[in-house]
């Protein structure tokens, strides 16, 4: 999975330990110039932390059904909204304004996220984290 981003040895070595030890952030901003790879990096850590049949060392398979969700995105002419979301209902991206994601944006996201319906890693639904 990580072997397939380009470059950046070390943030797909960090992320490789977090999943092997199952220990994951609970919030993780992307920061980089434009065209680096962060949106890549931050859908192939949703596919990890979605997978039903990760690999032994914690990457998605890309297989699953989640997976296969996740790798889900509208186009562009759909992309009109500050949030626009995968074919996993657990997985979505905030569009910046311009260059910069506002407070707004994320209160939005919460919004969203508190109201809607997810489906856990083992297959059941479950309620989003608020």
């Amino acid at each position: 999975m990580f072997d397939r981003l380009k470059g950046n040895r070390e943030v797909k070595d960090l992320f490789r330990r977090m999943l092997a030890r199952g220990r994951v952030a609970n919030a993780l901003i992307f920061v980089g110039e434009e065209g680096v790879g962060k949106r890549t990096f931050a859908i192939e850590l949703a596919a990890a932390l979605n997978c039903h049949a990760r690999t032994p060392s914690g990457e998605a398979c890309n297989q699953c059904s989640a997976c296969r969700r996740i790798m889900q995105w509208p186009t562009e002419e759909e992309t009109d909204k500050q949030i626009i979301w995968s074919g996993h209902p657990d997985v979505g991206l905030i569009q910046p304004v311009g260059r910069r994601i506002v407070v707004e944006q994320a209160r939005e996201l919460a919004r969203e996220v508190k109201n809607a319906q997810g489906q856990s890693r083992d297959g059941g639904h479950r309620r989003h984290r608020g």
